[in-house]
């Protein structure tokens, strides 16, 4: 199906960890729009290949979907990403919608 092309692209995309200014603003438009979680692990996944700086407005879209709070993967997935950078810029992480994931069980 045409999540798997889409999640693939973004595998194969960051896998030297770079993204032009116009492939970053295509990922933070799918992090923000795309209805498939399994894109979305994918983003989350790719931010941790990422640097630092580019991370914030990707990691805040994915955060965004209150539909993956529950999600066995996307939370811990998207705190892997964001916990770098706390110590970076503790200001913008405490304003940041992204937080550790809660423990369900």
């Amino acid at each position: 199906p045409e999540v798997f092309i889409r999640a693939w692209a973004i595998q194969l995309l960051m896998e030297d960890g770079v993204a032009t200014a116009e492939q970053h603003a295509r990922m933070t438009a799918l992090a923000a729009e795309d209805p498939s979680p399994v894109v979305r692990l994918y983003l989350a996944s790719a931010l941790q290949r990422m640097p630092l700086d580019q991370r914030w407005d990707i990691a805040a879209a994915l955060a965004a979907h209150e539909e993956d709070e529950l999600d066995h993967n996307l939370p811990l997935m998207i705190w892997y990403a964001i916990e770098p950078m706390v110590p970076a810029d503790p200001e913008r992480a405490r304003a940041h919608p992204a937080r550790a994931p809660q423990n369900p069980g």
